[in-house]
C-alpha cells in the first residue's frame, strides 16, 4: 500500500510540470544552435563596388542635381541618367542625402596643386580649371548647393566642410609659402586674395554666354582670366612681371 502511494505521488508531480519548466531535449538544443539569426544588411554591404558603375552614378547625380535641383533629385532620376537599376543605388546609399553628399565630395571644385612655374602660373592654371568646371553640367551642382542652402542646410554644411574649406586652405597655404619664400610681403592679405580670385573667376563664368552651337561668344575670356590673376596678385603685393 505504501509503495503504491509513492508511485502515484511521483506520477502526479510529473503530470503537473509545465512545458516551460521542462529542460529542452538535446535535439531541440541542436536545432536552436543551428538556426542562424536574421541579420540586417546595411547599404553598401555585400559585393565590392564596381568602380565604373560607381563613377557613372556619381556623374549622373551631379548632373541631375545641377540641372534639376533638390526637388527633382531622387533615385529614379539618377538611375535613369546613369543607365543603372535603382537597386544599384539602394545597395550603395541609405538616402538621397547620402548620395548627393558623396557625389559632391567625390569631385569638388578644382583643387590647387603645386606644379611647374611660379605662383602666378600655378594660380592661372587653377583659374582656368575653375572657369571650365563651373561652366560644365557637373559644375552647376557645386553652384546650386549654395543657392539651395536654406533647403538642404545639412548637405550644404557637409559640402562646406569636406570641399569648400579644404580647397580654400590649399590656396591659402600656397600664398603663405610664397610669403616665406619672399615672393609676397609678410602682411599680404591671404584670405582676401584667395576669395577675390575665386569671386572674379566665378563672375566671369556666369557672364560668359554661348551661341546656339555651344561656342563661347566671349573671345577674350582667357585674357580676362589672366588679368584677374595679375590684378589679384598685385593687390597682394606680388609683381607678376618680376
Amino acid at each position: 500500500m505504501t509503495e503504491t502511494r509513492k508511485t502515484g505521488t511521483a506520477r502526479d508531480t510529473r503530470a503537473d510540470t509545465t512545458d516551460a519548466e521542462r529542460p529542452p531535449a538535446a535535439s531541440e538544443k541542436r536545432r536552436t544552435a543551428e538556426t542562424p539569426r536574421p541579420r540586417k544588411r546595411a547599404p553598401g554591404a555585400g559585393r565590392p563596388r564596381n568602380p565604373q558603375i560607381q563613377e557613372r552614378i556619381m556623374h549622373a547625380a551631379r548632373v541631375v542635381y545641377g540641372t534639376k535641383g533638390w526637388a527633382a533629385f531622387h533615385f529614379d532620376a539618377v538611375a535613369k541618367e546613369a543607365g543603372v537599376s535603382r537597386d544599384a543605388l539602394y545597395r550603395r546609399f541609405a538616402s538621397r542625402e547620402a548620395l548627393l553628399i558623396e557625389a559632391l565630395s567625390s569631385r569638388g571644385v578644382p583643387a590647387y596643386t603645386p606644379g611647374p612655374g611660379d605662383l602666378r602660373s600655378q594660380l592661372l592654371r587653377l583659374a582656368e580649371e575653375e572657369y571650365r568646371y563651373v561652366r560644365s553640367p557637373e559644375g552647376l551642382a557645386n553652384l546650386r548647393i549654395h543657392l539651395e542652402a536654406d533647403i538642404t542646410p545639412d548637405i550644404h554644411r557637409s559640402y562646406q566642410e569636406t570641399v569648400v574649406r579644404p580647397g580654400l586652405a590649399q590656396v591659402e597655404n600656397a600664398l603663405r609659402n610664397s610669403i616665406d619664400d619672399g615672393d609676397l610681403p609678410a602682411d599680404a592679405p591671404v584670405a582676401h586674395t584667395v576669395r577675390a580670385l575665386y569671386g572674379g573667376v566665378l563672375l566671369q563664368a556666369l557672364l560668359t554666354v554661348q551661341d546656339s552651337g555651344g561656342e563661347e561668344q566671349s573671345a577674350d575670356a582667357d585674357d580676362i582670366l589672366v588679368g584677374l590673376v595679375d590684378l589679384t596678385l598685385r593687390g597682394a603685393g606680388y609683381d607678376p612681371s618680376a
